[in-house]
Parts: C-alpha cells; sequence; structure tokens
C-alpha cells in the first residue's frame, strides 16, 4: 500500500466518523484552494459543517486522494455524489489544495 492510499484510508475513516451522527444527513467531499471562502459558499446554501482534513497538496495528489477517498466512500447512505454522473472532480487551479468534508 502506498502513501496515497494509507492517507486516504486514514481520511475515509475520519470521514465515516463525522457522518456516523444520525444528525449527519447528507454529506459532500471535494478538494479546494481556499477552504475558508469554500467553507463560505457552504453555509450560504445552508450547508453549515466543513472540515478540512487534508492541506498543502500539489493538485495532481489532491486529485488522485481525492478520487480514492472517494471510491472508498462511494456507497456510504448518506454520500450525496453516491451516483458516477452526480460528479465533477475539482480543482482546477494549480497550487496547495485542501480536502475537505462538507455535511448538513
Amino acid at each position: 500500500m502506498n502513501r496515497m492510499e494509507q492517507m486516504s484510508g486514514h481520511l475515509i475513516e475520519t470521514i465515516e466518523a463525522i457522518v456516523a451522527s444520525k444528525e449527519v444527513k447528507k454529506f459532500v467531499v471535494g478538494i479546494t484552494r481556499n477552504p475558508r471562502s469554500r467553507q463560505g459558499n457552504y453555509r450560504y446554501v445552508d450547508i453549515p459543517y466543513f472540515a478540512a482534513l487534508a492541506f498543502n497538496l500539489e493538485l495532481p495528489k489532491a486529485r488522485e486522494l481525492e478520487r480514492l477517498v472517494r471510491k472508498g466512500i462511494s456507497d456510504h447512505p448518506k454520500n450525496k455524489h453516491r451516483r458516477q454522473f452526480d460528479y465533477q472532480p475539482g480543482g482546477g487551479r494549480s497550487g496547495d489544495q485542501c480536502l475537505y468534508v462538507a455535511w448538513w
């Protein structure tokens, strides 16, 4: 198992712990270059909870980590993007990226 796979495993466990609460209805996972702005965007559309889980990732590594995490949570019943066509990969700009989870 390589480092990215190990990291994704830990992140999947963290996400599963967060969304295990009965209060959590749905969640999304993504990457962003600006977590503070992304959190504000989610709050604007009434998604109040946001956690940045991995920081300072170069774009290719962030995309790979996001892919691995999404693969690991794809069947979770609370996952907003359970179907393949529900999700568009993020992180179009280079620079340090952050992997996050947002939930409501």
